[in-house]
């Protein structure tokens, strides 16, 4: 009988012995690697086995964890919006790694969206120059980027009110791109675009109605498609992946807001109405009012 032992169990565990037979010199060992259910990133273990009479023996085991820790897809990370993520520091002490700039050195930025190494980054455009980057998140080099205004509304060149936080879905970003202006007077139509994550090829851009407006990141998932605040007067919009509309509903006017899918429904809160969405439709479930502060009446 030989004994053993894990010296970091939260990774891997063997049994406390295990039975060498009459005869033989080996014997395979069984272990169980555990799901943190977190991002803890590489760990190793020693694993001792030692009986009487008989030198003890270690063997470092690997183990890599099955979770990566660059992903935060869209606003709240994900259509729920829950705002966690399952990441561990490990003791660790947080250090500027990089810093990048842009065309638009003055503007503050969106919420980034992260996925598979890369970081996407907009502008809080203003009608002032505005892009869609992606960078290393390694190292914050440039990837590659869609430059949508190179100067700005300054009467040659069309400006956006805003260019808004992405959501990264499949293999692709999508971004909201509000009314702008050019030639300081002709209104430039709002648009959602869609772009190849990687490459940064444009896939296709489709309009919508929309005034003035900014907003949070695209909730998307699965079959139920995009879905965006939008709307000459408010309102809520279903796009495909292949950017055709599917559905329209009326919604108080307000910007800066993005719906939640969870359960198979989609909810808005918006000017102090509550209301369920049937996601395959688009028709009202059913909706609820309650009393709001102006300032807090999108969230």
């Amino acid at each position: 009988t030989v004994q053993l032992t894990s010296s970091n169990p939260g990774a891997l565990t063997v049994p406390a012995t295990i039975v060498v037979p009459a005869g033989q010199t080996s014997v395979a060992v069984p272990y169980t690697i555990i799901d943190n259910l977190t991002v803890y990133g590489t760990q190793t273990t020693n694993v001792t086995a030692q009986t009487s009479g008989w030198t003890s023996g270690t063997r470092q085991i690997t183990v890599t964890d099955n979770k990566t820790t660059d992903n935060w897809s869209s606003y709240g990370n994900g259509h729920a919006h829950l705002g966690t993520y399952p990441g561990s520091l490990l003791g660790g002490v947080y250090v500027q790694a990089w810093s990048a700039t842009f065309p638009n050195t003055t503007a503050p930025v969106n919420q980034v969206a992260v996925a598979k190494g890369l970081v996407y980054v907009t502008p809080v455009a203003n009608s002032g120059i505005s892009d869609l980057t992606a960078l290393d998140a390694a190292t914050g080099s440039q990837i590659w980027q869609y430059v949508y205004s190179p100067a700005g509304d300054s009467g040659t060149s069309t400006g956006y009110y805003s260019i808004n936080p992405p959501t990264i879905y499949k293999g692709n970003v999508y971004v909201q791109q509000g009314q702008g202006i050019t030639g300081g007077w002709t209104l430039v139509t709002p648009k959602l675009w869609s772009f190849n994550a990687s490459t940064g090829q444009n896939n296709w851009s489709t309009a919508f109605g929309a005034q003035w407006e900014s907003y949070l990141a695209p909730t998307i998932y699965q079959a139920i498609g995009i879905w965006a605040d939008g709307g000459e007067f408010g309102g809520l919009y279903n796009f495909n992946f292949d950017g055709t509309q599917k559905s329209f509903i009326a919604e108080p006017q307000y910007d800066q807001w993005t719906p939640t899918y969870a359960n198979g429904t989609i909810y808005t809160w918006v000017g102090g109405t509550f209301s369920a969405v049937n996601p395959a439709s688009g028709a009202v479930l059913w909706s609820a009012t309650e009393p709001y502060s102006f300032h807090r009446a999108t969230t």
